[in-house]
């Protein structure tokens, strides 16, 4: 139970604390930008200010200030252009030197002058590149040397390079602290109101981040089971075609070892029948006969399957030739008109009279697909007719139709009646036996030639099926 436990929280702090690493590593991302955004924008105004300066330091020989402005500007583009830098470095550096040159402008020009602008920058510069806690300390520190650097100018003890200081009035003591107590105060609100702004935008930021991550989290996850799942049904698929492969030819073989003995039955029956060894009685005739008709039976059955077997392995040949259309039903319907008659069934054949004197096709599987279906339609049909016709639908195809008044086969059956060893209801296919393999290797053989299979039935009323085909036959074609 523990180890459930185990297993449940472990991998959730894991994720929590990855996500939040990643947020920690985004949002300082996002600061190193900004922070890059300030210091070109810094460079760009400091290079113009020293610029415009020149004239007035030539004039008034300010070097030395001048150089130290000049060596603060150079620090800001040596850190604007080392990006490979550590970004806290960056930002610490570029602070720094926003608060001394902050630092040396209140040395030069007093309270008065750009150094609390200066100041002022540090410190919001400092809440949003390096958090609140660092504002405060820069908030502090530029208090204090505001404080410290306003008292010492109000005593006279400093005053670098003899520059006026702005205001040029003598500062006070209590002048230094308001003026101070502004400054801070001013700054605080400032900074407070800056820290709640940007932390609202880091709140959203961050669950826009969180968004972000768990939405490729479950994309990373989905895409996982994807190609699991695609490498199980690709396994899957190539263990059902070696099933399948090995199937066929296990079928194959015992149908060509079966089909040898019942032509050997069949050959000695037929010897046998004819006083080859001597004559027979009747009553020795009769059960002869039921041997050939039993070993007819299972040799056609065996036909089947191994039709079946050639069709899955792809090595059926289709065989074209010219024929007259009488040639494709005089066979099948010669063939099964003993079994319609002991049924008492009508079997009939007709030609449309616009029909080609002359098609052209493999005539054997063609009558072959004949017999498969009149057969089944002797097979399921106790009382009626079966009538087969042959006839030309258009100019480019020409097609045979069986119809029989049957059984009928229910809606629901005709989706599959076409599928291998599908056989439509259990107590039929008791009564009259069979393999369910004659409509698929109808079907299958029709696709062959470029044909199509089309089915109409009523249950109570019978059945219609139609092959159409090309009036072109398909030349030697293979599958």
């Amino acid at each position: 139970m523990f180890q459930h436990i185990i297993d449940y929280l472990v991998p959730s702090i894991l994720q929590k604390s990855t996500n939040q690493d990643d947020l920690n590593i985004g949002l300082e991302q996002e600061r190193e930008r900004i922070l890059t955004g300030l210091l070109r924008a810094v460079t760009l105004l400091g290079i113009i200010t020293l610029l415009a300066n020149i004239p007035s330091v030539l004039r008034d020989k300010y070097w030395i200030l001048f150089a130290m402005y000049t060596l603060c500007a150079g620090l800001v583009i040596v850190v604007t252009v080392n990006r490979q830098l550590a970004y806290r470095l960056r930002a610490g550096l570029f602070l720094l030197i926003a608060y001394l040159v902050g630092g040396l402008d209140l040395l030069n020009f007093g309270l008065g002058g750009d150094g609390r602008v200066f100041l002022f920058g540090f410190c919001t510069a400092a809440v949003i590149l390096m958090g609140m806690p660092a504002g405060l300390i820069a908030w502090v520190l530029s208090f204090l040397t505001l404080f410290l650097t306003g008292w010492l100018i109000s005593v006279g003890w400093i005053q670098l390079f003899n520059l006026p200081f702005i205001p040029s009035a003598p500062l006070t003591f209590e002048g230094v602290v308001l003026s101070t107590l502004t400054f801070s105060l001013t700054t605080g609100v400032i900074m407070t109101a800056l820290y709640a702004l940007l932390r609202s935008f880091i709140t959203a930021w961050q669950r826009e981040r969180l968004a972000i991550n768990s939405l490729q989290d479950e994309r990373n996850l989905l895409e996982m089971r994807v190609i699991e799942r695609t490498e199980e049904l690709t396994q899957a698929h190539d263990h059902a075609l070696a099933s399948s492969r090995f199937k066929t030819e296990l079928l194959a073989k015992v149908s060509h070892e079966l089909r040898t003995p019942l032509n050997a039955i069949l050959g000695f029956a037929e010897l046998l029948e004819i006083g080859q060894y001597g004559p027979l009685t009747g009553k020795q005739l009769i059960p002869l006969q039921e041997i050939a008709d039993s070993a007819l039976y299972q040799t056609r059955l065996v036909n089947e399957l191994i039709d079946q077997a050639q069709l899955e392995a792809g090595k059926v040949t289709l065989y074209v030739s010219s024929f007259a259309p009488l040639d494709v039903i005089t066979q099948p319907l010669n063939t099964l008109q003993p079994l319609a008659h002991n049924k008492g069934l009508t079997l009939t054949g007709s030609l449309a009279p616009d029909l080609l004197p002359t098609l052209s096709g493999d005539l054997v599987r063609l009558q072959q697909i004949l017999l498969n279906l009149v057969g089944n339609a002797i097979k399921f049909t106790d009382t009626g007719q079966i009538q087969v016709d042959i006839y030309q639908p258009d100019l480019l195809h020409w097609a045979m139709r069986v119809t029989d008044t049957g059984c009928g086969i229910p809606p629901e059956a005709q989706e599959c009646i076409f599928e291998p060893f599908v056989q439509v209801d259990g107590s039929l296919t008791r009564l009259h036996s069979g393999t369910g393999l004659g409509l698929s290797l109808v079907k299958q053989l029709t696709t062959l030639m470029g044909g199509r299979i089309t089915l109409a039935s009523q249950i109570g009323q019978g059945s219609t099926f139609t092959i159409t085909l090309p009036l072109t036959p398909v030349e030697n074609a293979v599958i």
